[in-house]
């Protein structure tokens, strides 16, 4: 059972150096992980049939061209975008060639292809996020470390990505696994007193660390990063170490594990990118139009706080990453702050402060560029759960003092498991919808303060037009290449601008929740006309569905 693995009535300890000690917990981790990896995974094998714009415009087809390139040698054509999202698309292609070992792929319907080359990226991304506990375990205080996993793999919004065919999911897990490594590298799981090597790092967990952040790397290129993590982690541990490092010491200790951090990241990109074997120069040019791309407004602008906008401006996360988080998450970071002024934060200050700049640094990064969403913040969010574990755990021995019964702490373990996996159970398949319950869930006021809709939610519209009455209907969507790969065995065209030309051809207009957002210029004809259905996901309203025979005669009314 869970409560009795986690049980123990010690203070919190970031420090594990025996090897002893770290015998006595291998058993007990082992166990964790299992739990781990299945409440992580489980829910990612449960399809669900809700696309997104990306997946259906951009990934499906690179994966097809990436295996195509590959299987006749053509490596330049494996360079497809600036992300450059190469374990995206070998992902993929592993995915198509386990549904041909079971059938034929290529007989599969559209949404069906999406599930299972999204499978292999589900599977990964639990094994990854297993493998981060583990090394966080060796890190934190165990009890930490599980409630920390366990909002990592029970985060409905995170795991919405962590199951696409994109590459926001899979950046952050190796992100955050090269992350935890790198603080194990650089020895910051042990004291000052007990390490005899002031700012020594283990040479291989560096190298190890370095690789896993080039496969972040190969998934976004935004995920070298974590070079700059790598320097301030040497930094810090300079400081920290400051007194005892010699000059002769500052190459080897501070400098040399940096340089030789990225000299593994990059060798890494070289070698599992095959674009880079031949066309280096075609790979940079991608890289900088992305960063050209990243800190330009996005094309068709955004949406923040009830009104389209170029750039939603620095106020923009701050609002958005409250009403994705968990409320545990979101209450448990004030509780963080409070036990830094505790003893919990004895000799803990080091690691905990490589935690927050992880996220911080990232975090003011975005804020600085002009296109922002909520999923680009996806990197910040375990160092936040991190951080919020580590709150409730010192609440949590806070209020042990006072309450000593051992059945009472696995009531209590046994509690909070049930809710994370419970809450996380109830948006399954709809965890694009998901927004903070403690802030009011998905509402009217969600709908205009945030961004919201990258095609997700038009499965609904497939539920409604499968039947004989609306069967070959014309219908017109903003999102045309996403509703047209549904079955609903209609004829969709791009809605353009929305004028007269398009009512007088449509049977029924799709009127989605982004293109609400942002183009409100477009909105009049459908003021005033009562939607024949609407597709509502935990209260967010994502379509309207107008029959275009109401909106002539209001028209025609209005003349």
């Amino acid at each position: 059972m869970l409560p009795p693995i986690l049980a123990d009535d010690s203070e919190l300890n970031v420090y594990k150096v025996s090897d002893e000690c770290h015998m006595l917990n291998n058993t007990r981790i082992t166990w964790l992980a299992l739990a781990v990896f299945l409440i992580a995974f489980l829910p990612l094998a449960v399809p669900s049939r809700a696309l997104q714009f990306d997946e259906v415009k951009h990934w499906h087809s690179r994966t097809d061209r990436f295996i195509e390139s590959v299987t006749i040698a053509d490596w330049r054509s494996t360079v497809q975008t600036e992300h450059p999202g190469i374990t995206v698309v070998a992902l993929g292609a592993v995915g198509q060639g386990i549904a041909n070992l079971f059938g034929d792929y290529d007989a599969l319907p559209f949404v069906e292809q999406i599930q299972v080359m999204r499978l292999p990226i589900g599977f990964v991304n639990a094994l990854v996020l297993t493998l981060a506990f583990i090394a966080a375990s060796r890190i934190f205080d165990r009890r930490v470390a599980f409630v920390a996993a366990l909002f990592w793999v029970t985060e409905p919004y995170l795991r919405w990505y962590l199951r696409l065919l994109h590459v926001d999911g899979m950046s952050t897990t190796f992100m955050l696994l090269s992350f935890m490594l790198m603080l194990l590298a650089w020895r910051f799981h042990i004291s000052r007193e007990a390490n005899t090597e002031p700012a020594a790092v283990t040479w291989w967990l560096v190298a190890v660390s370095a690789f896993v952040a080039g496969l972040a790397a190969l998934t976004r290129f935004s995920s070298f990063y974590m070079v700059g993590i790598a320097g301030l982690m040497s930094l810090v541990n300079w400081f920290y170490y400051r007194t005892r490092i010699t000059r002769a010491r500052f190459i080897e200790w501070i400098a040399a594990p940096v340089i030789i951090y990225t000299i593994v990241i990059m060798l890494t990109w070289t070698a599992l990118y095959p674009g880079m074997w031949v066309t280096p120069g075609e790979v940079w040019n991608e890289t900088v139009h992305g960063v050209d791309n990243a800190t330009s407004a996005h094309e068709n602008g955004s949406y923040f706080r009830g009104e389209p906008v170029g750039d939603p401006g620095v106020w923009y996360y701050l609002i958005a990453l409250p009403y994705r988080l968990a409320p545990w998450t979101l209450l448990g970071l004030p509780l963080a702050l409070l036990a830094m002024f505790s003893s919990a934060m004895r000799n803990q200050w080091r690691v905990w402060l490589m935690v927050l700049l992880y996220a911080a640094v990232y975090l003011a990064m975005l804020v600085w560029q002009d296109k922002k969403f909520d999923r680009y913040a996806a990197p910040t969010w375990p160092a936040l759960h991190l951080m919020a574990a580590f709150g409730w755990m010192w609440l949590a021995g806070f209020t042990a003092r006072f309450i000593k019964s051992q059945r009472a702490q696995q009531v209590a373990w046994a509690t909070v498991t049930v809710l994370l996996v419970g809450n996380s159970l109830w948006y399954l398949r709809n965890e694009y919808a998901y927004f903070s319950p403690l802030l009011g869930g998905g509402n009217d006021t969600t709908e205009h303060l945030l961004i919201i809709g990258s095609g997700e939610g038009l499965q609904g519209v497939e539920q409604f037009f499968d039947d004989d009455e609306t069967c070959g209907a014309w219908l017109a969507t903003f999102y045309d290449e996403l509703v047209r790969h549904y079955d609903t065995c209609t004829e969709v065209h791009n809605i353009g601008a929305m004028g007269p030309e398009v009512t007088d051809n449509a049977d029924y207009i799709v009127n989605y929740i982004n293109y609400r957002q942002r183009r409100p210029q477009f909105q009049s004809p459908f003021e005033g006309v009562e939607p024949v259905h609407t597709v509502e996901v935990h209260g967010i309203t994502y379509a309207e569905i107008y029959a275009a025979a109401d909106i002539n005669e209001k028209r025609r009314t209005a003349q």
